[in-house]
């Protein structure tokens, strides 16, 4: 970089005024830098189910490929939201040399949640070429014996090219020495080169702590400037040397005494701006500042200060560095003090121009550091105000100056921790992006802050090789500046490290920002049933189950949010839901509908639910709605009793006397009858009754008629043969029901009654089937009517009878046949020729393991006949 006007012409090397009065010359060019382009597409990604997957942008560049170059990117919410959707991602990406791609990658979360695609932004920034550096290179600048200790670069002789000198201590004899290397590099050499050093002894015996060059002569060129710890003293060696002379010409040391001052490191700036460089050192034993103002005469060899000026700033002060800090033109002293509780002491500068007397504002005092013990002064955020960089106990911390301009009290806004380097700094432009950077030992930090930021922005490198004083100086004259220094802290090690910066400065172009898409994966490519299928209910009631569905995608897991309509039949059996019938699914991809309530139509229907979305898959439900059925109520009919019907009219009905009717009733003994039991018709007669059979007629079964007589009419009655059976209604099968016949005889017809007959049966009423009951008709007789009978006539449809046998056995009809069985049961397997409570014990384990068709009621009958049979 070059600074200032010139009127005059300037040359560059060999001789022929490159640029005269602002005009190129003959043979000299501008070659403008080359170009990089660097171009990021949109990108895609579908999200995933759980966890996350990134989704990657690729970055391609064109143009200049010999330096890496990277940039910053930033994720912006658009609708797509950080912490959500994706992980908000701030990197850095680069672009290696020789390569025309990298990629950068953003993590996206994954979810089943059915929503629309997402979209972000991410923003590109602050575009930065990274420099490129040579391998070390080592070259010989001290005596063997001795070591390098300070490094300073700097053109000795005027030939364009800064030239190396060192200084070196030797703790074996304490005679420090001097070192000076001519600059032989070739322009825009890759590689560096020095002529010879030449070394020459100190005439004091002392050690060296800091080396700067400096005009103080204002002679043009520049001198040599030690520090001393032993003897209190600082040296100086005018520079005699002839403008592009090939070996250095220099007067002897000429020591300045610092007075009480026991100098330790120090610096050179013009504190009273009289123009002459004067010498700021630190007092460790006095815990002081001491300012030395230059008094020397122009051109002169013999060095001449002022006596120290001395200022209390705290203990240990260390490495004092000069900058103006508030912009007023005047050079301000900032100290790091080493001690465990340390600090920085910064003082601003009040000396009036030319003033011999050097005054300062009170100190500020920056505390919470721990052993600081080297500082810097750089504008890092091109802001035009000076930060301060200290380095502490392997810690790096920048401030940010806040202090205005021309301001009487210094201010700096709260540390940024920068990296965990330490050693001695250097500042410069390592890139040619006009931003400042800064060396710390064998790394380097590259400036990405933006102009005017109040946060700090920094990439860190790493350089081959190491220099614990590093120093940054343009060596091959290619506009960038190259690093040297001394080994790092090798006790004997007489060389110097130079690394060659071949950065070619590019101009690097960017795109704004690019657009990431998150591709929703959750559409519905599945609905199975979850609940309610395959139900019945009661028309107009509800279903007992609420109808419930899971919806799947097309990795098989369940999805929240998507929208499921249930759909019953618009007609016949169908039924109502009792809210929406769309509904979302919930957390684990389950949707469940209102209330479902049947019509009043009964039969079987579906219900079907679709998933909106994808496919639009369906499923569907079985339902049934079923009659409400009444329990029928049992109808209680005697059997056998005779209904009069068809009574002709205008014939009086005589009531019925009580002299037919027997005043008394025979209860029914358990004495057996003395023959076999039949079953039992409604015909008397005198011995066993058969069973009743069905049997054909050659005619059609006559059917009882009213005949009309000569009297009144009596009513038919019902008479109960004595000594005949126990009547047990039972449940008439379905199916046709013989009718019985009133056969009329002459005389008076008694009303019929239910009375029972000595030994006779007991009447009881039976459940009505659900056919058509027999309608007997009603004959008025002359005389005692006899219990009807049905009589089998001659024809096609024979009619069953049932006829009662007087004195016959107790009539218990069934459904089905019922099992007898021996009730002489214990003891096993044949009993013991009784009946007792014993087999009663036996009979009830029986019954109670025996089949649903065992008769209860007949088996009692049956046990207890046996038992008074047998006397028990």
């Amino acid at each position: 970089n070059w600074y200032g006007n010139s009127t005059g012409p300037v040359d560059f090397g060999g001789g022929d005024n490159d640029i005269t009065n602002g005009t190129l010359g003959t043979g000299f060019s501008v070659t403008p830098p080359p170009t990089v382009n660097v171009t990021v597409g949109n990108a895609s990604q579908s999200e995933g189910d759980t966890g996350s997957t990134n989704i990657t942008f690729t970055a391609n560049r064109t143009g200049d490929m010999n330096s890496s170059v990277q940039f910053d990117y930033d994720t912006m919410d658009g609708t797509a939201q950080s912490g959500t959707d994706y992980t908000a991602t701030s990197d850095v990406v680069e672009i290696l040399s020789g390569s025309s791609q990298s990629n950068l990658t953003v993590p996206i979360l994954g979810n089943r949640v059915l929503q629309s695609d997402r979209q972000f932004t991410v923003d590109y920034a602050n575009p930065l070429q990274k420099p490129v550096f040579a391998s070390e290179q080592t070259f010989q600048t001290a005596l063997a014996g001795s070591e390098t200790s300070y490094v300073a670069i700097g053109d000795l002789n005027g030939d364009g090219f800064a030239d190396l000198v060192t200084a070196n201590n030797n703790s074996t004899t304490d005679i420090p020495s001097l070192s000076v290397s001519r600059n032989t590099t070739s322009l825009g050499g890759t590689s560096a080169s020095f002529g010879g050093a030449q070394i020459r002894n100190n005439t004091e015996p002392d050690l060296i702590y800091g080396l700067a060059l400096s005009d103080m002569n204002l002679d043009g060129r520049l001198d040599i400037v030690v520090g001393g710890v032993f003897g209190s003293d600082c040296y100086v060696a005018f520079n005699e040397t002839a403008a592009g002379a090939t070996s250095f010409s220099f007067t002897t040391e000429q020591s300045f005494s610092a007075s009480t001052v026991g100098a330790f490191e120090f610096s050179v700036d013009d504190i009273n701006q009289d123009g002459k460089p004067d010498v700021v050192v630190a007092d460790i034993n006095s815990n002081t500042i001491g300012v030395l103002l230059n008094t020397t005469t122009q051109f002169s060899t013999t060095a001449s200060f002022s006596a120290a000026q001395e200022f209390t700033v705290g203990f240990d002060p260390r490495n004092p560095v000069t900058g103006d800090i508030n912009q007023d033109q005047k050079p301000d002293i900032v100290v790091p003090h080493y001690s465990f509780s340390g600090s920085v002491s910064v003082l601003l500068n009040t000396t009036p121009p030319s003033d011999a007397t050097v005054t300062f504002a009170s100190a500020l005092t920056l505390s919470g550091l721990e052993e600081p013990d080297n500082a810097l002064l750089v504008d890092l955020n091109a802001d035009g105000a000076l930060d301060l960089v200290v380095e502490q106990s392997g810690k790096t911390f920048v401030y940010r100056n806040t202090t205005p301009p021309g301001g009487a009290m210094a201010s700096f806004a709260a540390p940024q921790m920068l990296g965990f380097d330490a050693g001695s700094f250097a500042a410069g432009d390592l890139n040619g992006d006009g931003k400042k950077d800064f060396v710390i030992g064998n790394n380097y930090y590259l400036n990405e802050t933006p102009a005017l930021a109040t946060t700090f922005a920094f990439t860190r490198g790493s350089i081959s090789g190491g220099e614990s004083e590093p120093v940054l100086g343009d060596l091959n004259n290619n506009g960038i500046p190259d690093l040297a220094g001394a080994p790092p802290l090798l006790q004997g090690d007489t060389n110097t490290t130079v690394v060659m910066n071949n950065t070619t400065p590019v101009d690097l172009t960017l795109p704004a920002s690019s657009t990431g898409t998150i591709e929703d994966d959750d559409d519905p490519d599945s609905v199975t049933v979850a609940a309610g299928n395959n139900q019945s209910t009661l028309v107009n009631t509800a279903f007992s189950t609420n109808l419930a569905v899971d919806v799947m995608n097309a990795n098989g897991a369940l999805v929240e949010g998507v929208n499921v309509t249930f759909t019953a039949p618009g007609s016949g059996a169908s039924g109502a839901f009792g809210g929406s019938t769309t509904i979302a699914t919930d957390t684990i991809g389950r949707a469940t509908a209102p209330t479902f309530t049947a019509n009043g139509t009964t039969g079987a229907y579906q219900v079907t639910a679709q998933a909106s979305g994808g496919t639009n898959p369906s499923t569907a439900f079985d339902l049934t709605n079923t009659e409400n059925t009444p329990t029928p109520t049992p109808t209680f009919t005697a059997t056998n009793t005779p209904t009069s019907t068809d009574t002709p009219t205008n014939t009086a009905i005589p009531m019925p006397t009580d002299t037919d009717t027997p005043t008394s009733t025979a209860t029914p003994s358990d004495t057996p009858t003395d023959g076999p039991t039949a079953t039992p018709t409604d015909t008397p007669t005198d011995g066993p009754s058969p069973t009743p059979t069905d049997t054909a007629t050659d005619g059609p079964t006559p059917t009882a008629t009213d005949t009309p007589t000569d009297g009144p009419s009596p009513t038919p009655t019902d008479t109960i043969t004595p000594g005949g059976p126990t009547l047990t209604p039972t449940n008439t099968p379905d199916g046709p029901t013989s009718t019985p016949t009133d056969t009329a005889t002459e005389g008076p017809s008694p009303t019929p009654t239910e009375t029972m007959t000595p030994g006779g049966p007991t009447l009881t009423p039976t459940d009505t089937p659900d056919g058509p009951s027999p309608t007997p008709t009603g004959t008025a007789t002359e005389g005692p009517s006899p219990t009807a009978t049905d009589t089998p006539t001659e024809g096609p449809s024979p009619t069953p009878t049932d006829t009662i046998t007087p004195g016959g056995p107790t009539l218990t009809p069934t459904n089905e046949p019922n099992e007898f069985a021996p009730f002489d049961l214990a003891p096993p397997p044949e009993g013991d020729g009784k009946i007792d409570v014993l087999d009663l014990l036996y009979w009830f384990n029986e019954v109670k393991d025996s089949s649903p068709t065992r008769d209860l009621l007949f088996d009692f009958s049956r046990f207890w006949q046996d038992g008074n049979s047998s006397g028990e």
